[in-house]
């Protein structure tokens, strides 16, 4: 029973740090994606990146908006 336990925990934590992983590559190529377009319409390479980072909030500002949706859509609604 404690080996299904320790399993299980394991597997969550890995599992969210695979999640983790898998959303700071999503943003990044989701950023990239923006400084390409900025840069296609005639911004240099550091402006454009310092425009998306303005535009975006931050890597971090992003991946806390992310998560707060994901739990929030993981979480049952409170019954009172």
């Amino acid at each position: 029973m404690l080996f299904k336990i320790i399993g299980g925990g394991l597997r969550a934590l890995f599992g969210k740090q695979r999640a983790e992983q898998e959303l700071d590559e999503e943003l990044r190529c989701y950023m990239e994606t923006a400084v390409e377009q900025k840069m296609r319409a005639g911004t240099g390479r550091e402006e454009a990146a310092r425009e998306t980072r303005i535009e975006m909030g931050g890597m971090e500002a992003l991946k806390e908006h992310w998560h707060w949706r994901w739990a929030s859509a993981r979480t049952p609604p409170c019954s009172a």
